[in-house]
């Protein structure tokens, strides 16, 4: 495993994350960006909707990385804006049995382009409106539909 990542071993479970709500202005409204891993891939039949993130590495700022891990995992560039708060989870790793204790922080995100040439561990990146978006969301026990609705309502905020 990589020394300059936060990422959990046995001996150090806390691992640090950081991602985004991507959202941008398209032809029917305000959209929201989704991955989404279909089923048959890591051992289940259903689609996997999520947010992207990824692993803070020691020489960034959460900004940094939620820029960067939102360009790898979905080839969208992105401004990061607004800091939406964080997701903390407690699990033990399935394959490794160590525990671990997860924290992802979340920035609101506007597209400003990108090629959607993405990493392999998603299969697409769809746009979607809020309500579509929350309700993919709600079938992922991770609590990221939460930061979707404070990102929908910031931005509903600022409008007004």
């Amino acid at each position: 495993m990589p020394h300059n990542e936060y990422r959990s071993t046995p001996a150090w479970p806390y691992h640090i994350s950081c991602g985004g709500v991507v959202y941008r202005e398209g032809p029917a409204g305000r959209e929201f960006a989704l991955l989404v891993r279909h089923g048959g891939k890591r051992g289940s039949s259903a689609d996997s909707w999520h947010l992207p993130k990824g692993t803070l590495s020691r020489e960034e700022t959460l900004e940094q990385a939620a820029g960067r891990e939102i360009r790898e995992e979905s080839g969208l560039d992105v401004e990061v804006g607004a800091y939406l708060g964080a997701i903390h989870s407690r699990f033990t790793h399935p394959r490794r049995k160590h525990f671990i204790e997860k924290t992802t922080h979340y920035f609101l995100c506007q597209w400003t382009g990108g090629t959607a040439a993405m990493d392999d561990e998603h299969d697409a990146v769809e746009w979607k409106s809020a309500p579509e978006a929350l309700a993919l969301l709600a079938q992922v026990p991770k609590q990221e539909g939460t930061m979707l609705e404070r990102a929908a309502q910031w931005l509903e905020e600022r409008a007004a």
